[in-house]
């Protein structure tokens, strides 16, 4: 699962690099979840579906949620639900309240029945934020590094920096970025220097 920026038209830069990955990010999902404000107009959230959903590929599954139901009349809701059934016919649409837990349980089962036995079959760790997908890569990709040097009998203070980008990365996931000793722990075993 990976949590992405929100869609919408912007001329700010950095925003707009933010939903460019946010497109790639869909382009590579197995399903995508589009979480919508049920208290926009019918008209805007088809609009924000049709962004979407012109960029999924074929085959490729998107649940719509309508999150917020508590927030809004009862006609409105149906009228929203109606209209994306209508229009994305082969999309399930929820009526959610994430803060309220109303209809979580639905999509919960959803989730399940079409991807339970794959998922609750294996030991798959899921991320859920995009920084903490792109900090476990770059830690991959050092690891790989450190790895190949290795292999290639380089010696290991060398591989210093690498080691340490690695526990960086990691550290910015878990909240502790404690370098000097992990470092201290594991070349302790080597001979640095001569």
């Amino acid at each position: 699962f990976v949590d992405t920026a929100g869609l919408r038209d912007t001329t700010d830069t950095v925003e707009a690099l933010g939903i460019e990955r946010t497109y790639i990010k869909i382009s590579q999902a197995l399903i995508v979840l589009m979480l919508l404000d049920a208290r926009e107009t019918v008209e805007v959230l088809l609009k924000d579906v049709q962004a979407v959903y012109q960029s999924l590929r074929e085959n490729q599954r998107m649940i719509i949620l309508i999150n917020k139901a508590d927030l809004v009349d009862h006609d409105h809701l149906i009228s929203a639900q109606d209209a994306l059934n209508h229009r994305y016919s082969n999309c399930k649409t929820i009526q959610l309240s994430a803060k309220l837990g109303i209809n979580i349980e639905t999509l919960n089962d959803e989730l399940v029945a079409e991807y339970g036995p794959s998922l609750t079959n294996s030991d798959a760790v899921v991320i859920t934020n995009a920084r903490h997908y792109e900090s476990l890569l770059k830690a991959k990709e050092n690891l790989e590094r450190v790895s190949k040097a290795l292999e290639n009998n380089l010696p290991t203070d060398l591989l210093a920096m690498d080691i340490r980008q690695v526990l960086h990365f990691i550290g910015e996931i878990t909240g502790e970025i404690t370098t000097e000793e992990i470092l201290g722990s594991i070349f302790s075993k080597f001979c640095i220097g001569k």
